[in-house]
């Protein structure tokens, strides 16, 4: 019993040998139960209380559907046994989570036909693929133009692409958001 002897004598110990024997040998389940046994209740009741309260941030995709996923599954475990209402619930949240208001009208639109996280998720990888391969076009194309310009005045081209401030850092940012492990 390792994991006895590594717990706080007191209140975790005692929670830890109120559990039955088959959850205390499967570790999957034995950390599923100690996650219900400590949850966070303030937490709990926000999550629980309003559908886009957990907001993918600066999260990539996966992280934000894992997290989701993760979270409904200790907070609203029964879900599980409804396969139509986990999934809508699971996808009403990603997108309420999801701070574009384009593409959560879109995934809106989208998930009508098909309510899953997996549907969504694909949908929103996508999107945000596409607006990325946009704003890269963008940023090229005002290269180009920059470096043509630069090049008939002074018959000299440019080494480096001269960049608005604005257009470089928000080309990185979206660069760097996008990438999806």
């Amino acid at each position: 019993d390792w994991i006895a002897s590594r717990l706080e004598v007191g209140a975790t110990q005692s929670v830890y040998q109120n559990l039955d024997d088959a959850t205390k040998t499967d570790w999957t389940d034995l950390r599923t139960a100690l996650a219900r046994l400590y949850v966070n209740e303030e937490e709990k009741q926000l999550f629980l209380a309003n559908p886009g309260g957990y907001k993918k941030g600066a999260q990539t995709l996966m992280e934000y559907k894992n997290e989701l996923v993760r979270l409904i599954n200790l907070y609203q475990p029964e879900l599980q046994g409804v396969a139509t209402e986990y999934q809508r619930a699971l996808v009403l949240r990603f997108i309420e989570g999801i701070e574009d208001p384009i593409l959560q009208k879109k995934l809106r639109f989208h998930c009508k036909r098909r309510m899953t996280i997996d549907a969504a998720y694909e949908f929103a990888v996508d999107y945000e693929s596409t607006e990325t391969e946009v704003k890269v076009r963008e940023v090229a194309a005002s290269a180009r133009s920059l470096s043509a310009y630069g090049g008939a005045n002074s018959g000299v081209i440019p080494k480096q692409p001269v960049f608005a401030a604005n257009d470089s850092a928000s080309a990185n940012r979206v660069m760097e958001r996008s990438v999806d492990p």
